[in-house]
């Protein structure tokens, strides 16, 4: 096929991916709730890896059919969607809420390090060959790297403190009136005291998902998240198309946007040190980055639209500045929160929740990942950039707006 249509073709595999991978969260966190969650990440991983390679692998077939392709990247999208709710699972298992936002900010770093060591192991494997075409490899390296890791999953990873006989976190130990010990669950600044559910370790996938939705601010946080996120992924997929519009080589774009990653990772641990400064609030501290996104959007378009790819440190800084909020209410709302919330008072300690509810958040803001694909194509194409970045401001106040509730609550109920 021709360039164009093999962009077309790109991001029909990106929307196939991102639209799978969302579904498959509804289910795959409700399922690593029920399973033990070592064994749930190893083979997702490893499975991973395996359609990884077979994406190389199409080079040494001769595979040209674009259903192929398509595909893999559904199979993919379900595979992948099993890791986020069992890792946000077991890291919130280890920590207590009061300083879940900082550690699980840092700890989210991982993500945006991802994005950059990807596309370094990936472009230094196209280079393989003297052609600089290895695009087989470019593949096959990662797919070994992610089997490898799922294995070391699987023979090293200690998923509760328990099992090494450490106390949870979160469980201050106190006496009553008699001198016996009776265990207290941290309280909850997130909103409600109703109790959903007792422990239950066998619900069916309806009664599960629907105790987790009524958990009180899993709804709001999902539905901020599926703006939050859309705005988040627009500059992962389209970033270095917007650099290569500014006058910057593909080379120069696929670099300087990593810089975004860099401001992403800043953002994440910010935010998550302010949460736990503000004692577990984390909707007003969302609140707070979500409403700075806007002019910081306004800033980088124009910023950038003025210097396009001159003054490469003025470009870096602008990079920074928006990776930091874009990234920083995305980054609490699939950490913190979804611990947060899966160890919700109003569960009694019950853990059986902790990955459906990370699913479902994290499941609504992929949902709007892959809106994105489809809206920013058509409104780059027809509108233009600036129409794009004010799509995004629009979005970023709509995700404001949907924590507006749990705002208000954080801020009458605690003052």
């Amino acid at each position: 096929c021709d360039a164009t249509n093999g962009k077309i073709l790109l991001g029909d595999c990106d929307t196939i991916f991102l639209a799978f991978y969302a579904v498959g969260m509804f289910f795959t966190g409700h399922l690593a709730d029920r399973f033990p969650l070592r064994i749930f990440l190893s083979l997702g991983m490893i499975g991973s890896g395996v359609f990884v390679a077979l994406l190389g692998l199409a080079k040494s077939f001769k595979i040209h059919t674009i259903w192929y392709f398509f595909g893999i990247y559904a199979v993919q999208g379900l595979l992948q969607a099993t890791g986020w709710p069992a890792v946000v699972a077991v890291v919130g298992r280890w920590f207590p809420k009061g300083s879940r936002g900082g550690v699980m900010g840092v700890w989210n770093a991982h993500t945006s390090v991802g994005n950059i060591l990807g596309s370094v192991i990936g472009s230094a494997a196209l280079r393989l060959n003297k052609y600089h075409t290895d695009w087989e490899m470019a593949f096959i390296i990662p797919a070994i790297i992610i089997a490898a890791m799922g294995v070391c999953i699987f023979l090293f990873l200690v998923v509760d403190p328990e099992e090494v006989g450490l106390d949870a976190p979160g469980i201050n130990v106190q006496q009553d009136t008699q001198g016996n010990a009776t265990d207290k669950v941290e309280s909850d600044y997130l909103l409600g005291d109703k109790s959903i559910a007792e422990n239950d370790t066998h619900r069916s996938y309806i009664r599960g998902m629907w105790d987790a939705v009524r958990i009180p601010g899993v709804a709001e946080f999902a539905a901020s998240l599926f703006f939050c996120k859309l705005v988040a992924y627009t500059f992962i997929y389209w970033l270095p198309y917007y650099l290569g519009h500014l006058g910057f080589s593909p080379s120069d774009a696929g670099f300087y946007s990593s810089f975004c990653d860099v401001g992403g990772i800043l953002g994440g641990a910010l935010a998550g040190f302010i949460s736990d400064r503000l004692k577990g609030r984390r909707a007003i501290t969302a609140l707070i980055f979500l409403i700075g996104t806007v002019p910081s959007l306004f800033l980088y378009r124009a910023g950038t639209h003025k210097i396009h790819d001159h003054h490469k440190a003025l470009n870096i800084l602008l990079m920074l500045e928006v990776g930091l909020f874009v990234n920083a209410p995305y980054a609490l709302i699939t950490t913190a929160v979804s611990a947060d919330l899966g160890t919700h008072p109003s569960l009694k300690g019950d853990k059986s929740l902790m990955a459906t509810v990370t699913g479902i958040i994290d499941g609504t803001g992929s949902a709007g990942a892959a809106f994105q694909g489809v809206l920013i194509g058509v409104i780059a194409s027809y509108l233009g950039w600036n129409a794009v970045f004010y799509s995004l401001m629009i979005c970023s106040t709509l995700s404001a707006l949907m924590l507006s509730r749990l705002v208000y609550k954080e801020i009458f109920r605690h003052s």
